[in-house]
């Protein structure tokens, strides 16, 4: 039993909901989120590139040996008269003893490669541009976690709108047939409220159908099971105080702080030292050697003696003439490094615009917000007073079933306007690059 016991108590905490602040699910979005995984393993991968170009300009040693067996060993022609023959003839002899034995260590180091030296400093600015790329992936990840966090939100006061009303009709219908009962009202009004309550219920059942989904969402961006089951803890009143209006209203726009532009400009240093890389082709390059064998060859399997070789030297390689391909690479670099350019240029562009039209909408929600403040009080003392009258006996079912109506989307309307003024605060935050 106590094991049973032990069993249900551990099967419950699993299946508990996960309690997440705004702050908490991005912090679990920088742990387990995918993108953000393979950011951090492309630094990893940037960094041993690094260790890979500059490991040419080391010194490079190498070990060599081998073992010849001449099953048949090579036949050579040479005159038959130096041994006392006869002219005109030849003598097959062999000159290749049946084993032979060799080993040697070489070894070389690069002296001069204009190339490399240039490979390296662009494999080091490479390492700088995945990381500002890391950067990215943080932000955007950041971005979607709030996005999906936010749309939770307003889906659910929503359904908490949609769920009040529910609960004041079901206790209008009660009563109305209580006093159907009676005989004081009509069986009319009754079946109204029957079908409101009924429309109710559907769009409650959308509601949570699509809050389901929205949270696999969530969890989705998180990196976390997308089943794994929600509380979200932050309300909007606290994202209106987080993302508050003045906080980011005046804040100062420089298109270049953008981390979007950051990355294209990291690209454009980058393909400006590869059209570099590409005219070293022509410079001449120089690397020193160094060699040492020894070298044992026998008819017998035996080696009682070594022949040892040294030798040390440089090695020049000058470029001539390569049919101008060369000329080629460099032309695709510089080529390549104007369509950059152009983009950096169009992105720094659609940026700007985007932050116009970021405070532009800023602007339409904020004033949205304001209309449906004024026209959820309203609905509110219409329907308070169409109660009033209903209750005491001088209003109709009919009147009072519009007035709740207009007062439920009158909340939602409000909520709406809430959800997208955070979001056009948030966007304008985006826009700045904050």
């Amino acid at each position: 039993m106590l094991c049973s016991g032990m069993f249900i108590r551990s099967m419950a905490q699993a299946e508990a909901p996960l309690n997440l602040s705004l702050d908490e699910a991005i912090s679990m979005g920088s742990k387990y989120n995918t993108s953000l995984k393979n950011a951090a393993i492309d630094v990893k991968l940037a960094d041993q590139k690094v260790r890979e170009i500059m490991s040419s300009g080391f010194p490079q040693l190498n070990g060599s040996g081998s073992l010849n067996d001449y099953i048949k060993s090579p036949i050579s022609l040479i005159p038959a008269q130096i041994f006392g023959g006869p002219p005109g003839t030849y003598q097959e002899v062999s000159f290749v003893p049946k084993y032979g034995l060799s080993g040697g260590v070489s070894a070389s180091q690069l002296v001069f490669n204009g190339s490399y030296f240039l490979g390296v400093k662009a494999s080091k600015e490479y390492a700088e541009f995945i990381k500002v790329q890391q950067e990215k992936t943080k932000y955007d990840v950041e971005r979607d976690i709030t996005k999906a966090y936010l749309t939770v939100l307003s889906t659910q006061e929503t359904q908490a709108i949609l769920q009040e009303t529910t609960n004041r009709i079901d206790t209008q219908l009660y009563n109305v047939k209580e006093i159907y009962k009676q005989g004081l009202v009509e069986k009319l009004d009754v079946d109204r409220l029957k079908l409101v309550q009924s429309q109710l219920q559907q769009q409650l059942t959308q509601l949570k159908a699509a809050i389901v989904v929205l949270k696999s969402v969530l969890n989705l961006q998180m990196g976390v099971d997308v089943n794994k089951s929600l509380n979200l803890t932050t309300s909007l009143d606290e994202l209106n105080k987080m993302f508050s209006l003045e906080r980011y209203a005046n804040a100062a726009f420089d298109v270049n702080n953008k981390i979007e532009v950051r990355v294209l400009s990291k690209g454009l240093e980058l393909q400006k030292l590869a059209v570099k890389a590409n005219q070293m082709g022509y410079y001449p390059s120089l690397v020193a050697f160094g060699t040492y064998q020894l070298n044992g060859q026998n008819n017998d399997f035996k080696f009682p003696k070594y022949y040892k070789t040294a030798i040390v030297g440089l090695q020049l390689s000058v470029p001539i003439f390569d049919g101008f391909a060369k000329d080629a690479k460099i032309k695709q670099s510089k080529l390549t490094l104007e369509q950059v350019e152009n983009t950096k240029a169009n992105v720094q562009n659609a940026l700007t615009m985007a932050y116009l039209n970021a405070n532009n909408n800023l602007s339409n929600a904020k004033n949205q917000l304001e209309i449906n403040k004024q026209t959820l009080e309203l609905a509110e003392l219409v329907y308070t007073t169409t109660k009033t009258k209903y209750d005491l006996g001088v209003g109709s079912s009919f009147e009072l079933i519009t007035a709740d109506s207009d007062f439920k989307n009158a909340k939602i309307q409000f909520v709406i306007s809430q959800y997208n003024l955070v979001n056009s605060i948030f966007d304008l935050k985006t826009a700045i690059g904050k």
